[in-house]
């Protein structure tokens, strides 16, 4: 989403933004924060920003909707939630994925919408021989588990039926022996084609995620025991729902939307409900309860910041003191 496009929602949205984030606002003794997007470098720097406001409130509010991107930014963002706000909320009206889901153990409280759900903490990992193209850390663990599982059964029935199609005539020695040559040409091949170097990179980025869980639920404690495991290796692939009915099962504070932030996401629109991610745009930005006024839009005063994701990996925009995005010359 562009600047120029921001404008498009014109005083009146703002005005509305501005009196119902006030009675979200009142509830929570909270400031509102919209996070709409991939997380990607320097939007922590940016959000450290918004954070770091002398007249910030006692709490933090922040609508969340990503599909992931960079684990280490998610971190970051939550990490100065903590050290600024003493309580954080974070609200789910729709996806919050992978390196959202890390963000959210961050929280003292969810607030999750009948639309919302979260997903595995699985970090992407970049494919071999591939440019730009991305695959789940869990696909690898999938398959080794799958195969040694596979091998495990072949193992066991080989024995068995050895032993008992023959009367027990073979030795179980034997038996074993068989086996083992037979699954041995059956999953040696497989086993082999498996990347040393890749499975421990996998190992790695599976850890990472699993470790700044721990480290973000520290100071809540939201989540149960066990919880971590499962957000990690319970589930079996990287677009795995897991809606508020099972997130109940993970953290200790969930709960359902009032009507009051029912009423603000449906006056947010797109800004809450088209999510930016892979080479799109991602927006957030503070909501300015005491807006009156028309402002200059994507200020650092709480207004609207816009970004565009695949300008800031490609490295030609920087970010200034004010937080704000300044384009290259070329």
């Amino acid at each position: 989403m562009k600047k120029d496009q921001l404008k498009a929602f014109g005083q009146k949205v703002y005005l509305e933004w501005a009196k119902l984030g006030k009675k979200v606002s009142e509830k929570y003794e909270a400031d509102i924060f919209v996070y709409n997007g991939a997380f990607y470098e320097p939007f922590d720097y940016d959000f450290y920003k918004l954070c770091n406001n002398p007249g910030r409130k006692k709490n933090a509010y922040l609508i969340l909707y990503t599909y992931g991107g960079d684990p280490n930014v998610a971190y970051r963002i939550g990490s100065f939630l903590q050290q600024f706000y003493e309580k954080l909320y974070i609200c789910i009206p729709f996806k919050c994925r992978s390196a959202g889901t890390i963000l959210t153990i961050a929280a003292d409280s969810i607030i999750m919408f009948d639309t919302g759900d979260i997903g595995p903490i699985d970090v992407q990992m970049l494919k071999p021989d591939e440019i730009g193209e991305r695959d789940s850390g869990l696909t690898l663990m999938k398959a080794l588990e799958t195969i040694k599982t596979d091998a495990i059964d072949t193992v066991v029935n080989a024995i068995l039926s050895l032993r008992n199609e023959t009367g027990f005539q073979i030795s179980t020695k034997a038996a074993i022996e068989c086996s083992h040559t037979i699954t041995i040409g059956l999953f040696g091949e497989l086993f082999a084609q498996i990347d040393p170097m890749r499975l421990g990179e996998t190992i790695r980025s599976l850890q990472l995620g699993k470790e700044y869980a721990i480290r973000l639920n520290y100071k809540p404690r939201n989540l149960k025991s066990g919880a971590i495991e499962r957000l990690v290796n319970a589930f079996p692939s990287h677009t795995f729902i897991i809606n508020r009915k099972e997130a109940e099962g993970l953290f200790e504070d969930i709960h359902q939307p009032e009507t009051i932030e029912i009423d603000l996401i449906d006056s947010l629109g797109t800004t809450a409900t088209t999510i930016g991610y892979n080479n799109n745009n991602t927006i957030y930005f503070k909501v300015d309860i005491n807006y009156e006024e028309p402002n200059k839009i994507g200020d650092s005063n709480g207004q609207p910041t816009a970004r565009n994701t695949a300008k800031k990996r490609s490295g030609d925009s920087k970010p200034t003191e004010n937080g704000e995005g300044k384009r290259s010359a070329n």
